[in-house]
């Protein structure tokens, strides 16, 4: 990147004179030691434009520079040249494509302000309406209207990355967007001082409550955040978002008191059931809120919802009693070699839009073990459902693999828009233990899953990482074709250490969104954000093009302690949202809605990465 026109001669100074000092005290003659020498928090450029200054700066480990324009100076006299191609993408970026791929920088963050700590919030800042603009393959700056009496501040580099949290344990387990682009999360929280606003439960019930939280476009304010929960444990495992802002979350509770309005089933049932729940646009009241759940142990893993309102749940049950409909796919939990006793099986459940009834529930399952984990449903109404298996006699119908090949194996099933039969049903696995975390469809009905393999015969298809490098476990990404009998592509991911993708996602061009974590120190990465953070466990994103040949990322994110992905979202093309678990005091943020770590063994966050879309 050249500076056009820039004075060669302008002054170069530290600003911001930080506390620590450095020595360097190399070699063995002490006349070319260096002691006591000051360190600055900021590099400023005086000049370098008539009336303009370039500032660079730190912002948590990340380079950023802002070009400050005087009062009465002309911005029209930056010019940037960049060794490239360039174009401008529909969202603002300016994209410069290169041999090796893209460099993107962010729609210009451009605003007023009477503060000169440039880099940081102030209380006072206005933000002015810019723009890039390209002339004769040079960058320049388009700002139609300011106030030419204050200092103008020009950020050409922008992401989102945030904690979420109070003085306790939190974590982000689900992200969805409304159509306003409004971010709505959630998750659990220990914590009695959680950011809250305007919900309808605004005290924490027990020792953990779920919790939803619904950002502004941006990332920078609150528009409700509440409770969600009883005296006892609850957990939110996912949300959905209808078009008019409406969140639907499920979870599940072991408490006795969790708060239900024109509930299908008023009262818990066993230690711990599954609940859904329906919250106005606002977050200020629910709409409704049920428990489901037989006698024995019940959870969910996922919720979906279709255009009209209707939420599909899946999970796992331990109960005989179960609710089912009568015209269920399988109306009786396989009890196994037990004989008495579920012994596990999944659940998938479709409940009307008011909650008034349930419009069909069924079992799914074998003699085995058998937990549904995610969820996705068509235009159509059809139900999508991974997990994972130990029965040898899971209801399969046109497989791609038709027995189990492992100690466990995932699997994927397409249930019928009725909930009484199976359009198809199959195992996918190797030798060893394997299991799915998540799936999702994109608009042509195309199904992608994510998950964890110990077997070294897992089913590839045009891999990308043909052997599991792992000594634990690997990742696995998959994508099936429409009608469900074709691996477009099936590959491992994952270093040498334990690897375990989460969930996925989908954008509008078919690229796969993984997130997870891993302790590998070698996980593949390619043009990352940052390397192998520290601790024990770092969370990782991996976005894979529409062949899945290569990622067009994949990189680790987290600091020097424990990070834990746990949710994806990639709806918007350039997009990618993600969301877990961190223990780190200097986990990366930009632009934060929390910026430091509030307590606890672990903060939520909640992170942007915006994608270059060239693949």
């Amino acid at each position: 990147m050249k500076l056009m026109g820039a004075d060669p001669s302008a002054t170069v100074s530290g600003a911001g004179e930080l506390p620590g000092k450095v020595n360097y005290f190399i070699g063995n003659d002490p006349g070319k030691w260096r002691s006591n020498v000051p360190t600055y928090a900021k590099v400023e450029y005086k000049g370098i434009y008539p009336g303009v200054d370039l500032v660079y700066y730190s912002r948590q480990g990340q380079l950023e520079y802002d070009f400050v324009v005087a009062p009465g100076a002309d911005p029209n006299v930056i010019r940037l040249a960049l060794g490239g191609r360039l174009h401008l993408a529909a969202n603002g970026d300016l994209v410069v494509r290169l041999p090796g791929g893209e460099v993107r920088f962010r729609k210009p963050v451009i605003y007023q302000s009477a503060s000169t700590d440039y880099g940081q919030q102030t209380t006072d800042r206005k933000l002015v309406d810019g723009h890039y603009r390209l002339i004769r393959g040079q960058v320049r700056f388009a700002i139609p209207s300011y106030d030419k009496n204050r200092p103008l501040v020009i950020d050409p580099v922008l992401s989102y990355s945030t904690y979420l949290g109070g003085t306790d344990d939190e974590g982000i387990f689900g992200i969805k967007f409304d159509p306003k682009g409004n971010i709505y999360v959630a998750g659990e929280t220990s914590s009695v001082n959680f950011p809250i606003k305007g919900g309808f439960q605004s005290t924490i019930g027990g020792n953990y409550d779920g919790f939803i939280t619904e950002f502004d476009p941006q990332g920078n304010a609150l528009v409700y955040s509440t409770y969600i929960g009883g005296s006892q444990f609850d957990h939110c495992v996912g949300i959905a978002v209808d078009r008019q802002g409406g969140a639907y979350v499920a979870g599940y509770t072991e408490s006795s008191n969790f708060p239900t309005v024109h509930p299908l089933q008023a009262s818990l049932n066993g230690p711990e059931d599954a609940f859904v729940a329906r919250i106005a646009p606002g977050g200020g009241s629910l709409i409704y809120s049920t428990y489901l759940g037989g006698s024995n142990a019940d959870g969910a893993g996922n919720i979906a919802i279709d255009s009209h309102g209707n939420a599909y749940v899946a999970g796992f049950t331990y109960s005989t009693d179960f609710p089912v409909t009568p015209g269920a796919f399988q109306k009786l939990c396989d009890l196994g070699k037990n004989g008495e006793n579920c012994f596990g099986d999944s659940f998938v459940a479709k409940i009307s839009p008011f909650g008034g009834r349930l419009v069909y529930s069924t079992y799914l399952g074998g003699s085995a073990f058998d937990s549904a984990t995610d969820i996705a449903v068509d235009p159509q109404g059809v139900a999508y459902i991974t997990g994972s298996t130990g029965s040898v006699d899971f209801p399969t119908k046109n497989p791609i693999q038709g027995t189990l090949a492992g100690l466990t194996d995932a699997f994927v099933t397409k249930l019928d828009a009725t909930g009484s039969a199976l359009v198809y049903s199959t195992y996918l696995g190797g030798s060893g233990e394997d299991g799915a975390g998540g799936l999702t469809i994109d608009g042509r009905e195309n199904i992608y899953v994510a998950g964890v393999t110990t077997s070294t015969d897992f089913p590839l298809a045009n891999p990308f990482q043909p052997a599991n490098h792992a000594n634990g476990y690997d990742g696995f990404v998959t994508k099936f074709d429409s009608s469900g009998q074709k691996l477009v592509y099936s590959t491992y991911l994952g270093g040498t250490g334990t690897n375990l993708p989460w969930r996925i996602g989908v954008d509008s061009l078919g690229h796969a969104a993984v997130i997870g974590f891993t302790s590998s120190t070698d996980f593949p990465l390619l043009h990352p954000l940052q390397g192998f953070g520290g601790g024990t466990f770092d969370a990782f994103v991996t976005l894979f093009n529409t062949t899945g040949s290569t990622p067009v990322y994949s990189t680790y994110l987290g600091g020097s302690g424990d990070e834990f992905g746990y949710a994806v979202n990639a709806d918007h093309t350039g997009e990618v949202w993600v969301g877990g678990s961190t223990s780190s005091l200097n986990f990366p943020v930009v632009r934060p809605y929390q910026p430091t770590y509030a307590g606890g063994p672990f903060d939520a966050f909640l992170s942007e990465i915006t994608t270059p879309l060239w693949q």
